[in-house]
């Protein structure tokens, strides 16, 4: 073992399984230099139980299942059934501890030698099939919350459709007003006091729609978030429309 680095020791506690005789031991872990894998090992009983892989946590789960066969439970957080970790904690001697039917992981993992009071130990295979379980459970609350988005979020979404679609029916009554009704006077007034009103609308309900996709983003719901984006883009175009108008028309309705 001349190429482990960074080795450490850890103090645990053993349990003989037929006996429930407790044992403390010294466990080492480090890290093969040359390989770039993590390994662990103790001596029990003038014999020595090792493990190698690289990835922290699948390099305890193969030790801690060394020591089941020998006939030992060790009590600590990385032998508990619902210890998890992430992808991003590959190389950490940490976990976290999930519970059934929350979602969300918890906010601070625990390191993986730390002593735990419990009484079962299970393997690899029992704690894979309940952290595999748990995090489907977990896809499944997050999907469904997805899928109900606050009230708010929806009110900030499509409450601003309205403004919208009213700007789009003045403008196909425009002609209407002016050429076929020969009604241009009362068309002014009243095209007026819509360019002010809708002007206005628009101006919140593209504000709204911003605030929306923001909160929608922050708060995972992908589907309302696009909606957001596309509306708020389409809520611009208004805004073209009307600096292009008096652009080449000057101010006001005429």
């Amino acid at each position: 073992m001349d190429n482990i680095g960074y080795v450490k020791s850890y103090e645990v506690t053993i349990v003989e399984l037929g006996t429930n005789t407790e044992t403390a031991i010294t466990v080492k872990a480090g890290e093969d230099m040359s390989a770039g894998t993590f390994v662990i090992w103790c001596s029990l009983n003038d014999q020595e139980i090792k493990s190698v892989h690289d990835v922290y946590f699948t390099a305890f789960k193969q030790f801690r299942d060394k020591l089941l066969e020998a006939g030992y439970g060790i009590k600590c957080n990385g032998a508990r059934i619902n210890a998890a970790t992430l992808h991003l904690m590959e190389r950490s001697p940490e976990v976290y501890i999930v519970e059934p039917g929350e979602g969300a992981m918890p906010e601070k993992p625990v390191n993986i030698w730390d002593k735990a009071d419990i009484s079962e130990f299970p393997d690899s295979r029992q704690q894979n099939r309940f952290v595999d379980k748990w995090f489907r459970e977990r896809e499944a609350i997050e999907a469904r919350t997805a899928r109900k988005a606050s009230p708010a979020v929806k009110i900030l979404l499509f409450a601003p459709l309205v403004p919208e679609v009213l700007w789009i029916l003045a403008l196909g009554i425009t002609d209407m007003w002016n050429y076929r009704w020969g009604m241009a006077g009362i068309y002014l007034v009243i095209m007026n006091i819509m360019f002010y009103c809708l002007a206005f609308s628009l101006t919140i309900g593209a504000l709204m729609v911003l605030i929306g996709t923001i909160v929608s983003k922050v708060q995972g719901f992908k589907a309302h978030m696009i909606f957001g984006i596309i509306e708020f883009i389409v809520m611009l175009l208004p805004y073209v429309y009307i600096f292009l108008m008096l652009g080449s028309h000057g101010m006001g309705w005429r």
